[in-house]
């Protein structure tokens, strides 16, 4: 997936493509809806997500680790 932010990257299709070792960026008013989909992605497909906000905590970046 790109590095490159987009506000209206769809988050569940976008979060379920990833590989392992891949990231997506999205912006930080998103964060809540982000970080719910990789943890339901995680529990019901067995994959593994690790989500971070930037240090200026304007965007979260979600890896699949797993």
């Amino acid at each position: 997936m790109s590095n490159k932010i987009d506000e209206k990257l769809p988050i569940a299709p976008t979060i379920n493509a990833l590989e392992v070792g891949q990231s997506a960026i999205f912006p930080s008013e998103r964060t809540n809806a982000v970080r719910s989909t990789a943890n339901l992605q995680g529990l019901t497909q067995h994959k593994e997500f690790k989500c971070n906000l930037n240090e200026d905590r304007t965007q979260i970046t979600v890896t699949r680790i797993a």
